[in-house]
C-alpha cells in the first residue's frame, strides 16, 4: 500500500492568509504568518475528521455525533432502544448513562460523526 499526502491548505489558502497577516515589525510578521497557517491548518484537519452520518458504524462503538448547529454529543448506536416518542420504532443514538437520545431518520439530529480521539494516556 502506498501512502499517498493529501495537503491540508491549498497554495491559493496560504497565499490569502499570507495577505492577510499584518506585518509585525522586523522578522516578527514570520511568526504571525506561522501561527495564522497553524490554525488554518488545525481547522482543516478538524473538517476533514467529520463523515457523512450514513457512514457511522451502529455496532456499538462510542463516537463524537454532531449537526449542522454545532450540536454534539458522545454517543453509540444501540438497535434495541426505545424512545417513547417515536412509538414502536428501535434503534436510537444514545449517550453512555442511556438518558439521551438522538435519532438521524427523517432530516433531523446528528448529521455527521468523527472517531473520538484516543484518551491522554494512550497518546505518546
Amino acid at each position: 500500500m502506498t501512502d499517498t499526502y493529501t495537503p491540508l491548505l491549498t497554495v491559493e489558502e496560504i497565499v490569502g492568509i499570507l495577505h492577510k497577516t499584518p506585518l509585525a515589525p522586523k522578522d516578527g510578521h514570520h511568526v504571525v504568518f506561522a501561527r495564522a497557517i497553524e490554525r488554518a491548518a488545525i481547522k482543516a484537519y478538524q473538517r476533514q475528521q467529520w463523515r457523512p452520518i450514513e457512514t457511522a458504524p451502529k455496532d456499538g462503538t462510542e463516537i463524537l455525533l454532531a449537526d449542522d448547529e454545532g450540536n454534539q454529543a458522545r454517543m453509540r448506536w444501540d438497535a434495541f432502544m426505545r424512545n417513547g416518542l417515536f412509538g414502536d420504532v428501535k434503534g436510537f443514538w444514545t449517550c453512555p448513562g442511556r438518558n439521551f437520545t438522538w435519532d438521524h431518520r427523517g432530516g433531523y439530529g446528528p448529521t455527521k460523526w468523527m472517531p473520538l480521539p484516543p484518551s491522554p494516556e494512550t497518546q505518546p
